[in-house]
């Protein structure tokens, strides 16, 4: 039977059986193998192709989350999932020593060992405790400034000078 390529639009011979077959499935007829291999390609770039399975993965990951979790627990509990644990700490210890110098990274962690210690050792009331913490040392940095001659030590040094005529300000 004479049958015309539903790709490439040649008219080729085919058993009546395809023909008939293709038509019970709702099926193309091609006129060969490559025409067939042809008209399946999607003509899409790469870039394409990889954003639509980034999209179809994060679907699947929000429709599946639960059952990943817990297939992600397991492995972690075994030998295997141990190890790749290992080697991923050892692949972030130098970047993660690096941040852990960094000024920002200091400051944030000065401030919540300070809470934290609050918390731990003073429950509800942590917040009044940090308060009376920075008081207590102002205090006592007051204290120990005065009883070494240090407050106002920039004017000390300005009046000595002016007192002995070597320098006037």
């Amino acid at each position: 039977m004479r049958v015309i390529c539903d790709y490439c639009g040649r008219e080729t011979e085919k058993s009546t059986g395809h023909v008939n077959r293709a038509k019970k499935i709702n099926s193309k007829l091609y006129c060969d193998r490559t025409c067939a291999g042809k008209a399946k390609r999607h003509n899409k770039s790469q870039k394409e192709l990889k954003k639509e399975k980034a999209e179809y993965d994060k679907q699947y990951r929000e429709k599946n989350r639960e059952v990943l979790k817990k297939k992600n627990q397991a492995y972690n509990k075994t030998k295997a999932g141990r190890a790749t644990q290992k080697r991923n700490r050892e692949k972030m210890k130098e970047k993660h020593l690096a941040y852990c110098r960094t000024p920002e990274y200091r400051a944030w962690k000065k401030e919540y060992d300070k809470k934290h210690r609050a918390k731990k050792n003073y429950g509800e009331y942590w917040e009044s405790a940090i308060i009376l913490n920075q008081l207590e040392e102002f205090i006592d940095n007051r204290e120990v400034k005065q009883e070494l001659g240090l407050i106002n030590k920039s004017q000390n040094r300005k009046r000595k000078l002016n007192n002995y005529g070597k320098a006037k300000c």
